[in-house]
Protein backbone atom coordinates (compact mmCIF):
# COMPACT_ATOMS: atom_id res chain seq x y z
CA UNK A 1 0.00 0.00 0.00
CA UNK A 2 2.53 2.43 0.98
CA UNK A 3 4.52 2.04 -2.58
CA UNK A 4 1.39 2.61 -4.23
CA UNK A 5 0.56 5.68 -2.15
CA UNK A 6 4.18 6.82 -2.97
CA UNK A 7 2.88 7.07 -6.83
CA UNK A 8 0.26 9.40 -6.14
CA UNK A 9 1.03 13.00 -7.61
CA UNK A 10 1.24 15.04 -4.69
CA UNK A 11 2.88 18.29 -5.68
CA UNK A 12 3.18 20.21 -2.77
CA UNK A 13 4.95 19.28 0.63
CA UNK A 14 2.64 19.36 3.15
CA UNK A 15 4.64 21.61 5.53
CA UNK A 16 4.18 24.42 3.04
CA UNK A 17 0.49 23.82 2.23
CA UNK A 18 -0.34 26.52 5.08
CA UNK A 19 1.98 29.45 3.81
CA UNK A 20 0.06 32.60 2.89
CA UNK A 21 -3.56 31.12 3.93
CA UNK A 22 -3.56 28.46 1.28
CA UNK A 23 -6.41 26.23 2.53
CA UNK A 24 -8.74 29.36 2.45
CA UNK A 25 -7.81 30.55 -1.30
CA UNK A 26 -8.16 26.76 -2.16
CA UNK A 27 -11.83 26.82 -0.45
CA UNK A 28 -12.31 30.02 -2.58
CA UNK A 29 -11.34 28.45 -5.69
CA UNK A 30 -13.44 25.84 -4.94
CA UNK A 31 -16.32 27.80 -4.61
CA UNK A 32 -15.81 29.33 -7.90
CA UNK A 33 -15.76 25.59 -9.12
CA UNK A 34 -19.31 24.66 -7.42
CA UNK A 35 -20.87 27.81 -8.98
CA UNK A 36 -19.86 26.40 -12.34
CA UNK A 37 -22.93 24.26 -14.51
CA UNK A 38 -20.97 23.51 -17.24
CA UNK A 39 -20.30 19.65 -18.07
CA UNK A 40 -16.39 21.11 -18.44
CA UNK A 41 -15.30 23.79 -16.01
CA UNK A 42 -12.29 26.27 -16.62
CA UNK A 43 -11.31 28.33 -13.97
CA UNK A 44 -8.54 31.45 -14.36
CA UNK A 45 -5.94 32.21 -11.00
CA UNK A 46 -5.19 35.54 -11.78
CA UNK A 47 -2.51 37.70 -9.79
CA UNK A 48 0.46 39.46 -9.97
CA UNK A 49 3.88 38.15 -10.36
CA UNK A 50 5.29 36.05 -6.96
CA UNK A 51 1.67 36.60 -5.59
CA UNK A 52 1.44 32.45 -5.40
CA UNK A 53 -0.55 31.72 -7.87
CA UNK A 54 0.94 28.49 -8.67
CA UNK A 55 1.42 27.53 -4.86
CA UNK A 56 -2.22 28.19 -4.71
CA UNK A 57 -2.79 25.86 -7.74
CA UNK A 58 -0.88 22.95 -6.64
CA UNK A 59 -2.65 22.92 -3.33
CA UNK A 60 -5.87 22.46 -5.82
CA UNK A 61 -4.35 19.72 -7.38
CA UNK A 62 -3.39 17.99 -4.47
CA UNK A 63 -7.20 18.39 -3.09
CA UNK A 64 -8.97 17.23 -5.81
CA UNK A 65 -7.13 15.22 -8.33
CA UNK A 66 -7.86 12.00 -6.53
CA UNK A 67 -11.63 12.35 -7.90
CA UNK A 68 -10.30 12.59 -11.87
CA UNK A 69 -9.66 9.37 -14.46
CA UNK A 70 -6.27 11.36 -15.19
CA UNK A 71 -4.48 14.53 -14.35
CA UNK A 72 -1.48 16.90 -15.33
CA UNK A 73 0.37 19.93 -14.23
CA UNK A 74 2.32 22.40 -16.67
CA UNK A 75 4.26 24.50 -15.60
CA UNK A 76 6.30 27.36 -16.48
CA UNK A 77 4.16 27.41 -19.77
CA UNK A 78 4.81 31.27 -20.91
CA UNK A 79 8.56 30.53 -20.30
CA UNK A 80 8.25 27.87 -22.03
CA UNK A 81 7.18 28.73 -24.93
CA UNK A 82 9.65 31.50 -25.34
CA UNK A 83 12.23 29.08 -25.45
CA UNK A 84 9.76 26.77 -28.18
CA UNK A 85 9.31 24.41 -25.96
CA UNK A 86 5.72 23.79 -26.94
CA UNK A 87 6.13 20.71 -28.16
CA UNK A 88 7.76 19.19 -24.91
CA UNK A 89 4.66 20.60 -22.73
CA UNK A 90 2.20 18.78 -25.53
CA UNK A 91 4.31 15.20 -24.87
CA UNK A 92 3.95 15.90 -21.32
CA UNK A 93 0.65 16.27 -21.28
CA UNK A 94 -0.19 13.50 -23.69
CA UNK A 95 2.52 11.17 -20.87
CA UNK A 96 0.25 11.99 -17.92
CA UNK A 97 -3.40 11.60 -19.62
CA UNK A 98 -3.00 9.43 -22.29
CA UNK A 99 0.34 7.50 -20.54
CA UNK A 100 1.93 7.74 -24.08
CA UNK A 101 5.08 8.17 -25.56
CA UNK A 102 3.84 8.99 -28.90
CA UNK A 103 6.14 11.36 -30.98
CA UNK A 104 4.96 14.92 -32.35
CA UNK A 105 6.39 16.84 -34.51
CA UNK A 106 4.07 19.88 -34.88
CA UNK A 107 1.56 21.93 -32.57
CA UNK A 108 -1.28 20.73 -34.52
CA UNK A 109 -0.32 17.16 -34.44
CA UNK A 110 -0.39 17.66 -30.89
CA UNK A 111 -3.89 19.27 -30.61
CA UNK A 112 -5.17 16.25 -33.01
CA UNK A 113 -3.70 13.78 -30.72
CA UNK A 114 -4.59 15.75 -27.23
CA UNK A 115 -7.85 16.12 -28.31
CA UNK A 116 -9.28 12.71 -29.67
CA UNK A 117 -7.30 11.24 -26.34
CA UNK A 118 -8.69 13.48 -23.48
CA UNK A 119 -12.48 13.73 -25.39
CA UNK A 120 -13.45 10.68 -23.13
CA UNK A 121 -11.29 11.09 -20.08
CA UNK A 122 -12.54 13.01 -16.66
CA UNK A 123 -9.28 15.12 -16.36
CA UNK A 124 -8.01 17.75 -13.87
CA UNK A 125 -5.87 19.55 -16.09
CA UNK A 126 -3.65 23.03 -14.24
CA UNK A 127 -1.30 25.12 -16.81
CA UNK A 128 0.68 27.44 -14.85
CA UNK A 129 1.81 30.67 -15.75
CA UNK A 130 0.17 31.04 -18.86
CA UNK A 131 0.80 34.85 -21.00
CA UNK A 132 -0.82 34.29 -24.16
CA UNK A 133 -4.00 32.46 -25.30
CA UNK A 134 -2.43 30.54 -28.02
CA UNK A 135 -0.69 28.34 -25.31
CA UNK A 136 -4.09 27.08 -23.88
CA UNK A 137 -5.53 26.68 -27.94
CA UNK A 138 -2.11 24.39 -28.14
CA UNK A 139 -2.92 22.13 -24.81
CA UNK A 140 -6.63 22.46 -23.85
CA UNK A 141 -8.55 23.95 -26.61
CA UNK A 142 -12.00 24.08 -25.77
CA UNK A 143 -14.58 22.18 -23.53
CA UNK A 144 -14.82 19.70 -26.41
CA UNK A 145 -11.38 18.23 -25.89
CA UNK A 146 -12.53 16.91 -22.46
CA UNK A 147 -15.04 13.90 -20.83
CA UNK A 148 -17.93 15.68 -18.80
CA UNK A 149 -16.71 16.61 -15.23
CA UNK A 150 -12.92 17.16 -16.28
CA UNK A 151 -11.73 20.75 -14.90
CA UNK A 152 -9.10 22.89 -16.46
CA UNK A 153 -7.33 25.56 -14.06
CA UNK A 154 -4.91 28.18 -15.84
CA UNK A 155 -3.12 31.02 -14.03
CA UNK A 156 -1.35 33.70 -15.76
CA UNK A 157 -1.10 37.28 -14.82
CA UNK A 158 -2.56 38.81 -17.56
CA UNK A 159 -6.98 38.75 -17.09
CA UNK A 160 -7.20 39.38 -20.80
CA UNK A 161 -5.70 36.06 -21.43
CA UNK A 162 -8.47 34.40 -19.80
CA UNK A 163 -11.22 36.79 -21.17
CA UNK A 164 -9.52 35.64 -24.87
CA UNK A 165 -9.79 31.93 -23.53
CA UNK A 166 -13.68 32.42 -23.33
CA UNK A 167 -13.75 32.77 -19.65
CA UNK A 168 -16.08 34.76 -17.89
CA UNK A 169 -15.69 37.28 -15.01
CA UNK A 170 -16.95 34.71 -12.69
CA UNK A 171 -14.95 31.76 -13.92
CA UNK A 172 -11.89 34.18 -12.58
CA UNK A 173 -10.41 33.97 -8.84
CA UNK A 174 -8.43 37.38 -8.35
CA UNK A 175 -4.86 36.29 -6.29
CA UNK A 176 -4.05 39.51 -4.52
CA UNK A 177 -1.43 40.78 -1.60
CA UNK A 178 -4.59 41.63 0.54
CA UNK A 179 -6.12 38.33 0.36
CA UNK A 180 -2.64 36.99 1.21
CA UNK A 181 -1.51 39.46 3.93
CA UNK A 182 -5.29 38.41 5.83
CA UNK A 183 -5.17 34.89 5.23
CA UNK A 184 -1.68 34.52 6.63
CA UNK A 185 -2.38 36.36 9.41
CA UNK A 186 -5.20 34.94 10.78
CA UNK A 187 -3.38 31.35 10.30
CA UNK A 188 -0.33 32.92 12.16
CA UNK A 189 -3.11 34.03 15.04
CA UNK A 190 -4.70 30.55 15.21
CA UNK A 191 -1.41 29.32 15.31
CA UNK A 192 -0.74 31.21 18.33
CA UNK A 193 -3.62 30.47 20.07
CA UNK A 194 -3.61 26.83 19.89
CA UNK A 195 0.13 27.10 20.96
CA UNK A 196 -0.90 29.16 24.15
CA UNK A 197 -3.97 26.99 25.14
CA UNK A 198 -1.65 23.85 25.94
CA UNK A 199 1.43 25.67 27.29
Amino acid sequence: LLSEVRKLPFLLPPEDLWLGGVDAHVEEVKELLSKSCSTVTFIGIRGMKGIGKTTIAKAIYNDLFLDFEASSCLFDIGEKYQRHRELELQRQLTRDILKSDERIYSVEEGRSIIKHGMKAKKVLLVLDDVDDSCQVDALAGGSDWFGDGSVIFITTTDKNVLLECGLSEGQIYNATVYRLLVWGLNEVKEAIDTWNSVT
